[in-house]
């Protein structure tokens, strides 16, 4: 539609019929490609998904959790300086991320209890994970910022380097920069509640998405940008002989308009910025206690605080350069012979600006030692139909929170996939399915039927501790009376070999040639994946089957519910059925 009015022919309503034309050409082919996607998202995300009902309750039900993920407004010089906020979380060397994307939505409420001495809600607030969490950098390059800029300036001179058509496109793309930005703030600003109230636009999760597009046309405007500056003043054909600094000179001496008021506003950028990094570094102590209050020792506050100093400090460096070497090309030095010169120190520049921006979002790994295995995956992967994996979500002291790291991390979300390992525990499922989520509360929500749980999923192996006196427990409380957890093998925790002091989990391996404090424990109760029954009972009613689940009086090994009804068994030799093997 744009593109049609912009390009406008002499016939009143000519584009609009034109612009209306290609917009029903192309959506009905984008419709046509993406319907099989469409439909299985819809059917697997969205209908039969809990709580995701398109009613006003339910939206407004949604928003805290679908908008934890906003960018804070502060957050958006991101753009421009790439570790003003840290990098990843576990960034070493004082790039940790300190900003708030992410942030578990009762910290304000935790803040006011711990301020009136609660001391469960200051133990809270002591937990980084709680108060941020990223994922994206949202570095744009300061090359691309600048020449964007130059192309809406540009852009809004009737007699700059761009057409009628041009121009209009700049400011198209200029527009889509700003929604994205404005939606991608999320609760931080209103926009983002307009966007959400449409139809299906709640199913989306993390307004910071919006940040993808903003990036995309930010491309386009920088392309715009370094097609002016080509357009205009690199002349492969026009004469330049002069030295760097006496063109440069001689230019400034003679130029007027927009050049010179140009060359005049970026330098004034370069000195507000120099400025502004001298005030930000003034500001060190007061920064190092904001971030102990927000869960970082003194000792990595004292770090940040230095790593992102420094990054404004690089900042104002690749402004300086990134706007003197546009500057270099307004004075007409890359002409000639040395136009080629042009796309080599720009593309140089962006590409080193981009670089080391970018470089702390590499993670490399070995990976022979990142998917090294272990007794216990190695038993666990032999057989793995056999029956499922969970660990005990309980707090059983330090030792077993620092297992339930490795297997949260590296065990369930590395090598169970890599092994093909299944497991009763879940790594991410934003989106359940209405029909799981009242399953597993029935099922997990009382201590007495956590076993009968284990019973319907086939989960046979569970990981707890190797004492003796815990096993004895664990029976009592979980399957009072049955007795059928055993220790199967027992391990402990060690480095990998050639590592005398791991400093990260995929570091950690375990060990069972020792009494071992932890234990791969089996739970014989288990259900097999696949049985023979000549018992069963129909029911349709779910209310009724999840109650008769969660019977003691109901036997799982002998009776089978089943959907609908099935005839009954006339040949009495069928009842001597034999058992299922793979």
């Amino acid at each position: 539609m744009l593109l049609a009015w912009a390009t406008g022919q002499n016939a009143p309503g000519a584009w609009l019929v034109q612009g209306l034309g290609r917009i029903a050409l192309v959506a009905g082919c984008a419709g046509f490609i993406a319907t099989y996607t469409l439909g299985t998202l819809i059917s697997t995300q969205i209908k039969g998904v809990a709580d995701m009902v398109q009613d006003k309750e339910s939206r407004d039900r949604r928003y805290v959790g679908a908008t934890i993920w906003s960018l804070p407004k502060i957050e958006a010089l991101r753009v421009l300086i790439p570790g003003l906020f840290g990098y990843r979380m576990d960034t070493p060397d004082g790039g940790a991320y300190w900003g708030t994307v992410g942030q578990n939505p009762a910290v304000d409420q935790l803040k006011e209890a711990a301020a009136k001495g609660d001391p469960q809600a200051k133990a809270a607030l002591a937990n980084p994970a709680l108060h941020r969490y990223s994922g994206s950098g949202e570095y744009g390059g300061v090359l691309v910022m600048i020449l964007a800029a130059f192309a809406l300036v540009q852009a809004c001179r009737p007699q700059g380097a761009f057409t009628d058509t041009e121009r209009k496109l700049v400011w198209f793309w200029a527009a889509i920069a700003l929604v994205s930005l404005l939606v991608a703030f999320g609760k931080y600003a209103p926009f983002y509640k307009l966007f959400y109230s449409l139809p299906y636009a709640s199913t989306i999760r993390n307004p910071v998405k919006f940040m993808h597009p903003f990036h995309l046309a930010l491309v386009v405007l920088f392309g715009y940008g370094l097609h002016a500056l080509a357009r205009q003043f690199v002349k492969p054909t026009a004469p330049a002989e002069s030295q760097l600094a006496e063109q440069v000179k001689g230019w400034w001496d003679t130029v007027r308009g927009f050049e010179r008021m140009w060359t005049v506003g970026t330098g004034l950028l370069v000195a507000a910025s120099l400025g502004g990094l001298l005030l930000y570094s003034s500001a060190r102590k007061e920064l190092e206690k904001l971030l102990v209050t927000v869960a970082f020792s003194e000792d990595m506050a004292k770090g940040i605080a230095s790593h992102s100093i420094g990054e404004v400090g690089l900042f104002v460096l690749f402004l300086a350069l990134s706007t003197g070497a546009v500057v270099v090309a307004l004075s007409g030095y890359w002409s000639g012979p040395r136009a080629r010169w042009a796309g080599v120190t720009l593309g140089l520049l962006l590409a080193v600006d981009l670089a080391r921006a970018n470089t702390p979002w590499i993670i490399y790994w070995n990976y022979h030692d990142k998917y090294a295995s272990n007794p216990i995956i190695d038993f666990l992967k032999h057989t793995p139909h056999e029956g499922r994996v969970q660990s005990l979500p309980l707090q059983l002291g330090q030792q077993f929170g620092v297992f339930q790291q490795l297997y949260g991390t590296e065990w369930t979300q590395h090598l169970f996939l890599y092994n093909n390992i299944q497991s009763l525990d879940i790594t991410q499922d934003p989106r359940p399915p209405a029909e799981n989520q009242v399953y597993r509360e029935a099922l997990q929500g009382r201590v007495n039927t956590i076993a009968r749980l284990w019973e319907l999923t086939n989960t046979r192996f569970i990981f707890g501790l190797s004492d003796t006196n815990f096993l004895n427990s664990l029976s009592a409380q979980l399957d009072p009376g049955q007795q059928r957890f055993r220790r199967h093998t027992a391990f402990d925790l060690v480095p990998k070999p050639g590592i005398s002091n791991p400093t990260s989990l995929d570091q950690v391996t375990v060990v069972t040639n020792g009494p071992g404090q932890f234990a791969l424990i089996e739970f014989t109760g288990a259900l097999p994946r696949a049985k023979l029954f000549t018992s069963w009972l129909a029911s349709t009613n779910d209310t009724e089957v999840l109650s008769l689940l969660t019977n003691a009086n109901f036997n799982p090994h002998q009776s089978v519910i089943v959907s609908a009804p099935l005839p009954a068994i006339t040949n009495a030799a069928a009842t001597n059925a034999g058992n299922v093997k793979f």
